[in-house]
């Protein structure tokens, strides 16, 4: 496979995992905001049904984002760019945290709530440092004929991201 294809499909894995790890998180939003214990389809009745897709979108964005992380590493290393597990890891954790955190402090500041908030970020931070430039863990020599180097990639990772949170904003909540 040559750099190019690799690069590509390293672009692609970028923007597609921003758009499921805001699926997500989209998803767990919206079920957290419609309480403590939400349920849908059975043969019981429900006494707080979870909002409409909610569960679709939960699943669809782990799983998925799970699988574009790992194959994405894959291809991303062959063209000298970062792995896309760290960032996969510290966002889903931290973007839960942070849900948790605001949950937890809606509800009165419960206590189960906050905790588990911080128990996430404890889980995300590190990833913050392995992705920053100044990490020495796991240095890899330049990849021959990669087109960017590590630090450019990061750039690149970047605005892929945050094109791919708009996107995956847009298109979760026009499923909602």
């Amino acid at each position: 496979m040559s750099v190019r294809t690799r690069s590509l499909l390293t672009v692609a894995a970028v923007l597609l995992l921003a758009v499921t790890i805001t699926w997500f998180l989209v998803g767990s939003w919206a079920q957290m905001a419609a309480g403590y214990s939400c349920a849908t389809g059975g043969p019981y009745v429900i006494a707080n049904p979870c909002p409409h897709h909610t569960t679709s979108l939960i699943l669809v964005g782990m799983f998925v984002s799970l699988v574009v992380a790992l194959a994405g590493t894959m291809v991303s290393l062959g063209v000298g760019a970062p792995n896309l597990v760290v960032p996969y890891w510290t966002f889903t954790l931290g973007g839960l945290s942070v849900q948790l955190f605001a949950q937890g402090g809606d509800d009165g500041w419960v206590l189960g709530w906050v905790v588990g908030a911080g128990m996430f970020l404890l889980f995300a931070v590190p990833g913050l440092y392995l992705m920053s430039p100044w990490q020495r863990l796991y240095d890899r020599e330049p990849v021959k004929g990669a087109p960017l180097s590590r630090n450019q990639w990061w750039l690149v990772y970047l605005v892929l991201a945050a094109a791919g949170v708009v996107a995956g904003s847009w298109t979760a909540n026009t499923w909602l």
